[in-house]
């Protein structure tokens, strides 16, 4: 059985989308954001199962002001113990440049993505590539990623913190 987690796919590289696609990849074209919650991430990561990342994640995703690796977690059996709400941000370009924005506008991830069939975007990383499916309705769009259930490696739980399953962006541009 797979998690769902929904965002982009990755470009084969030539910076083009395939046409059979494209109506879909342009539906997809633009800056979505939300107001992130180390809570939301926490219950996502423990729900699929990466409970093992829930500390890296919290940390990565800066929700503790300050803290800059696991070590400095005043506890680290409550990770959200002085967690503060981030917005944050995913794009998508028209050329297959996929990126994250961080609460201050900078960039946190990079990569390519590419729409491998309507409603399912691929991104490709440093690590193997990570499919979501993705739901747009008007000025809002819902991410689901396609993992394996029972998966703990750190593409999954990054695939978990892109999407925040089950939750809302909004169009900003």
């Amino acid at each position: 059985m797979l998690i769902a987690v929904a965002l982009g796919c990755v470009l084969g590289g030539s910076g083009v989308v395939d046409s059979a696609s494209s109506q879909s990849a342009a539906s997809l074209v633009g800056t979505w954001a939300r107001t992130t919650t180390c809570a939301e991430l926490t219950s996502a990561l423990r729900s699929a199962g990466v409970s093992k990342l829930v500390n890296e994640m919290v940390v990565g995703n800066g929700f503790i002001p300050g803290v800059r690796n696991p070590g400095q977690l005043r506890d680290p059996s409550r990770p959200c113990l002085g967690a503060v709400p981030r917005k944050h941000s995913h794009f998508f370009l028209k050329n297959g440049e996929f990126g994250s924005l961080d609460w201050n506008g900078d960039p946190t991830d990079d990569g390519r993505y590419r729409v491998s069939k309507p409603g399912t975007v691929t991104i490709l990383k440093e690590f193997p590539k990570v499919s979501f499916r993705y739901q747009i309705r008007g000025k809002e769009i819902k991410l689901t990623p396609l993992i394996p259930k029972g998966c703990q490696t750190f593409r999954c739980a990054w695939a978990i913190s892109v999407a925040y399953p089950a939750k809302t962006w909004k169009r900003v541009g």
